[in-house]
Protein backbone atom coordinates (compact mmCIF):
# COMPACT_ATOMS: atom_id res chain seq x y z
CA UNK A 1 0.00 0.00 0.00
CA UNK A 2 1.13 3.16 -0.61
CA UNK A 3 2.07 5.35 2.44
CA UNK A 4 0.19 8.90 1.62
CA UNK A 5 -2.97 6.72 0.47
CA UNK A 6 -2.67 4.57 4.20
CA UNK A 7 -2.24 8.18 5.70
CA UNK A 8 -5.49 9.41 3.76
CA UNK A 9 -7.42 6.16 5.84
CA UNK A 10 -6.22 6.92 8.58
CA UNK A 11 -7.17 10.91 8.12
CA UNK A 12 -10.68 9.56 6.99
CA UNK A 13 -11.04 7.36 9.85
CA UNK A 14 -10.15 10.77 12.51
CA UNK A 15 -12.85 12.20 11.03
CA UNK A 16 -15.19 9.42 11.73
CA UNK A 17 -15.85 8.05 8.03
CA UNK A 18 -15.26 4.89 6.17
CA UNK A 19 -12.45 5.51 3.83
CA UNK A 20 -14.00 2.78 1.63
CA UNK A 21 -17.64 3.84 0.56
CA UNK A 22 -17.07 7.36 2.25
CA UNK A 23 -20.22 7.14 4.22
CA UNK A 24 -20.34 8.52 8.34
CA UNK A 25 -18.97 5.19 10.63
CA UNK A 26 -21.90 3.78 12.14
CA UNK A 27 -22.33 4.84 16.33
CA UNK A 28 -21.27 1.05 17.17
CA UNK A 29 -17.79 1.10 14.90
CA UNK A 30 -14.93 1.23 17.36
CA UNK A 31 -13.70 3.82 15.18
CA UNK A 32 -16.44 6.38 15.76
CA UNK A 33 -15.75 6.55 19.06
CA UNK A 34 -14.78 9.72 20.04
CA UNK A 35 -11.26 8.26 21.83
CA UNK A 36 -10.48 6.42 18.88
CA UNK A 37 -10.72 9.37 16.68
CA UNK A 38 -8.51 11.38 18.98
CA UNK A 39 -5.49 9.17 19.42
CA UNK A 40 -5.96 8.78 15.40
CA UNK A 41 -5.60 13.14 14.93
CA UNK A 42 -2.53 12.24 17.75
CA UNK A 43 -0.99 9.71 15.36
CA UNK A 44 -1.44 11.88 12.35
CA UNK A 45 0.11 15.00 14.22
CA UNK A 46 3.58 12.71 14.85
CA UNK A 47 3.15 11.02 11.23
CA UNK A 48 6.04 11.97 9.01
CA UNK A 49 3.72 10.97 5.78
CA UNK A 50 3.01 13.99 3.94
CA UNK A 51 -1.10 14.79 3.70
CA UNK A 52 -2.84 14.66 0.43
CA UNK A 53 -3.47 18.35 1.39
CA UNK A 54 0.04 18.89 2.30
CA UNK A 55 1.12 17.77 -1.15
CA UNK A 56 -1.05 19.26 -3.44
CA UNK A 57 -0.14 22.76 -1.40
CA UNK A 58 3.19 22.01 -2.62
CA UNK A 59 2.80 21.50 -6.56
CA UNK A 60 3.67 24.08 -8.57
CA UNK A 61 0.58 26.27 -9.83
CA UNK A 62 -0.97 24.99 -13.53
CA UNK A 63 1.04 26.86 -16.17
CA UNK A 64 -2.80 28.06 -17.38
CA UNK A 65 -4.12 28.75 -14.24
CA UNK A 66 -0.85 31.38 -14.01
CA UNK A 67 -2.10 32.40 -17.68
CA UNK A 68 -5.12 32.77 -16.60
CA UNK A 69 -5.28 34.70 -13.60
CA UNK A 70 -8.43 36.04 -13.80
CA UNK A 71 -10.42 32.98 -14.40
CA UNK A 72 -13.33 32.96 -12.53
CA UNK A 73 -13.62 36.26 -11.38
CA UNK A 74 -16.22 38.83 -12.07
CA UNK A 75 -16.07 41.29 -15.22
CA UNK A 76 -15.75 44.66 -14.17
CA UNK A 77 -16.65 47.88 -16.26
CA UNK A 78 -13.34 48.55 -16.81
CA UNK A 79 -12.61 45.38 -18.05
CA UNK A 80 -15.19 44.84 -20.37
CA UNK A 81 -14.29 48.06 -21.94
CA UNK A 82 -11.14 47.00 -22.44
CA UNK A 83 -12.39 43.77 -24.23
CA UNK A 84 -14.80 45.91 -26.48
CA UNK A 85 -11.54 48.22 -27.10
CA UNK A 86 -9.64 45.75 -28.21
CA UNK A 87 -12.09 43.42 -29.96
CA UNK A 88 -13.17 46.44 -31.96
CA UNK A 89 -9.40 47.19 -32.90
CA UNK A 90 -9.71 43.54 -34.75
CA UNK A 91 -7.42 41.66 -32.01
CA UNK A 92 -8.53 37.79 -31.75
CA UNK A 93 -10.35 35.87 -29.28
CA UNK A 94 -6.82 34.46 -28.52
CA UNK A 95 -4.98 37.26 -28.04
CA UNK A 96 -7.53 38.90 -26.39
CA UNK A 97 -7.27 36.17 -23.86
CA UNK A 98 -3.87 36.72 -23.20
CA UNK A 99 -4.10 40.20 -22.84
CA UNK A 100 -6.87 39.92 -19.86
CA UNK A 101 -5.61 37.05 -18.65
CA UNK A 102 -8.57 34.97 -18.84
CA UNK A 103 -9.88 32.11 -20.88
CA UNK A 104 -10.64 32.20 -24.73
CA UNK A 105 -14.08 30.68 -23.41
CA UNK A 106 -14.51 33.39 -20.90
CA UNK A 107 -13.39 35.63 -23.62
CA UNK A 108 -15.78 34.03 -26.30
CA UNK A 109 -19.15 34.07 -23.91
CA UNK A 110 -18.33 37.91 -23.05
CA UNK A 111 -18.31 39.23 -26.64
CA UNK A 112 -21.55 36.96 -27.53
CA UNK A 113 -23.32 38.62 -24.47
CA UNK A 114 -22.24 42.14 -25.67
CA UNK A 115 -23.20 40.75 -29.30
CA UNK A 116 -20.06 41.35 -30.94
CA UNK A 117 -18.88 39.22 -33.29
CA UNK A 118 -15.71 36.88 -33.00
CA UNK A 119 -12.63 37.03 -34.63
CA UNK A 120 -10.19 33.96 -34.78
CA UNK A 121 -6.60 33.50 -35.94
CA UNK A 122 -6.06 32.31 -39.31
Amino acid sequence: MDDMLARTIIETLAKGINPLTGWILSENDSCAQEEIQEALKIVLEHCSIESTAEYLKSLPRNKKAKRYSRAGTAWSQKEERELLRLHQQGNSVKRISLILKRSTGAIESKLRKLGCPLYYEK
